[in-house]
């Protein structure tokens, strides 16, 4: 009977083994292509799925029912889970969180402290940075930087927000001619 190795990924010792391409952990559980790259200290878990020339690396986490691949990047202290799926040559970095069903993909970014969550999309070569949020049904796109405090919401009908930040449009910058397909409030600054 071989040996069992296991890891913990958070939530106790689990079946893992490290990928053969960069000797990060991977659990029994998720799928990793061997053409994918998981850094040393980046784990993969529960039925993720990473593949094609995908690389998620420094301290990264990818995990529930997640997918990355294409030459995706996932990388610093960056999460991707839920069923949010990450693909093209999207990268999303820093302390960055994508979750729910949320897509980022094409050109796009996702970095700094900031989320995208939900059933929102960033895509083509939209930046998503700094303390931003990126919610709902919302969807960015082109060449669009949404930066600082500032909330994209994508509201379903009917659904009434808790609390209505004052718009701030200096918030999202139109980068060429094209712009985003959202509306864009602002947070109040963190004490």
């Amino acid at each position: 009977m071989p040996l069992q190795v296991l890891h913990d990924f958070g939530a106790g010792p689990v079946p893992a083994h490290q990928h053969p391409n960069g000797l990060g952990w991977v659990a029994d559980t998720a799928t990793v292509n061997a053409t994918a790259y998981v850094g040393p200290n980046a784990v993969v878990y529960g039925n993720a799925w990473v593949s094609g020339d995908a690389r998620v690396y420094g301290s990264a986490r990818v995990y529930s029912n997640a997918q990355v691949y294409g030459s995706a990047e996932v990388c610093g202290n960056a999460q991707v889970c839920g069923s949010a799926v990450v693909y093209g040559i999207a990268q999303v970095y820093g302390n960055a969180q994508v979750y729910g069903s949320a897509e980022v993909y094409g050109g796009a970014w996702v970095c700094g402290d900031a989320r995208v969550y939900g059933d929102a999309w960033v895509c083509g070569s939209a930046q998503v940075y700094g303390h931003a949020r990126v919610r709902g049904n919302a969807w960015v796109s082109g060449h669009v930087e949404v930066y600082g405090n500032t909330w994209v919401p994508g509201d379903a009908p009917g659904e009434t927000p808790k609390k209505t930040p004052k718009a701030n449009p200096r918030s999202i910058r139109k980068i060429e001619r094209q712009s985003a397909i959202c509306t864009a409030l602002s947070l109040p600054e963190r004490p």
